[in-house]
């Protein structure tokens, strides 16, 4: 289970890394935004298959305190660009509340 929440850990490092590059090679925030936030999305998937093959609550919850972790590091990528790009809050919102259902999930499975 352990390289399983790795992989969850390595897949948000590759998003924010490729965010990283787009906001600094291209002005084209709005987008690398919605790039960022589609991926997040991704990566939340995989975690629900991974919390559905494991059987032991303490475990299910382990996934979803790591997705609130990576919502997190999404979150803070995000806020930078809120006074520069409007539209980016609207990615930066649900992002957020990608991580109010990971803290939920998480309480229900502990």
């Amino acid at each position: 289970m352990q390289s399983q929440l790795s992989h969850i850990d390595q897949m948000g490092g590759v998003a924010l890394d490729g965010f990283q590059r787009s906001v600094r090679e291209q002005d084209v925030a709005e987008r690398a935004a919605a790039v960022l936030e589609g991926a997040l999305f991704n990566i939340f998937t995989y975690a629900s298959l991974l919390a559905r093959e494991v059987e032991d609550l303490d475990e299910v919850a382990e996934v979803w305190r790591h997705m609130e972790v990576v919502c997190d590091r999404f979150s803070e990528a995000l806020s930078g660009l809120k006074d520069h790009c409007p539209g980016c809050n609207i990615s930066h919102d649900r992002v957020l509340d990608l991580r109010a259902k990971c803290g939920r999930l998480m309480a229900m499975h502990a």
